[in-house]
């Protein structure tokens, strides 16, 4: 059976007429191929969804800068933890509306219950995207990072600082994400629960102990960054393909939501005694001009 045929049958043993309708309108995802589809998605309105177009090749220039490779390849990366894509993307936040990426007006569509607002991106953030993960780098769908390359940081939730790098991960071996999110996300609500903190968290509770993230779908366009600067391109939410299930996380080289800063050559840490037990204070590089307003330990 195709996942359109089981999502009938679950319907059909629901019984009363209007939990099936309900429920109908809820898990409504799929086009008229049977494919999830981003106009569906934007219609049921309760799943946040990442949504990326560009995927050409680029390298960075001695300035900095993020410049398309002439001739290069258009498309997701997959060829090393290196090959770097120029992408834009935004982010819509159903559970937080004012937690997106990128800047939205709003468009009324149908009547009755077929009536929805529907948010169009106005404007996107410039990102690099790469693959990302090591025993994963073999799995047909990688893991992905995404770097902001225009300034901008954004804040996963709520009660974490904004940095500029995420990592998408696909969870092809395990697809319920409960493995590895899941469980990092568990990690930080049971050491808070029974007050395990790290040095970082008796500073500041907000600070997590392990990675933390959200489980969102994905969608995404191959486009040139020549087509994308042509002003008569033109395109619709249906010309974006769904790429998958992904947890949208922080990245472990990201040192801000966990209480660490970078000093020397981006290293960071707390430090250990003898015997491996966390001493107060974070680690600092012997020789580095210090903060006074931080407190160091060498």
């Amino acid at each position: 059976m195709d996942s359109a045929t089981v999502l009938k049958n679950y319907f059909a043993t629901l019984g009363d007429y209007t939990s099936a309708a309900r429920r109908w309108e809820q898990n409504n995802l799929l086009n008229s191929n049977n494919e999830i589809s981003l106009s569906q998605v934007k219609k049921v309105g309760t799943i946040p969804y990442l949504v990326i177009r560009g995927g050409q090749q680029c390298a960075e220039n001695d300035d900095g800068e993020w410049i398309a490779t002439a001739g290069g390849e258009v498309g997701l990366p997959y060829k090393s933890k290196k090959d770097y894509r120029l992408i834009d993307a935004y982010f819509y936040d159903t559970a937080d509306t004012k937690n997106h990426i990128g800047t939205f007006t709003y468009i009324e569509t149908g009547e009755g219950q077929d009536k929805a607002i529907i948010p169009k991106a106005e404007e996107r953030a410039k990102m690099i995207m790469y693959p990302q993960g090591t025993s994963s780098f073999i799995y047909p769908v990688k893991n992905l990072r995404i770097e902001f390359i225009d300034g901008q940081k954004y804040s996963l939730m709520d009660d974490l600082p904004p940095v500029d790098l995420f990592t998408l991960k696909a969870d092809y071996m395990e697809s319920s994400g409960s493995h590895n999110t899941g469980a990092a996300n568990a990690l930080n609500s049971l050491y808070e629960s029974i007050g395990l903190k790290t040095p970082a968290q008796v500073i500041d509770p907000n600070y997590v102990t392990a990675i933390k993230g959200r489980p969102i779908v994905v969608f995404y366009k191959s486009v040139s960054e020549a087509d994308l600067a042509d002003p008569n391109y033109k395109e619709t939410d249906d010309d974006y393909l769904f790429v998958g299930k992904y947890n949208f996380n922080l990245d472990k080289a990201t040192p801000e939501p966990f209480g660490f800063f970078s000093d020397v050559e981006n290293k960071y840490g707390v430090n250990l005694d003898n015997n491996g037990n966390v001493k107060s204070g974070f680690v600092a590089a012997k020789g580095k001009k210090q903060d006074p307003a931080r407190t160091y330990y060498t």
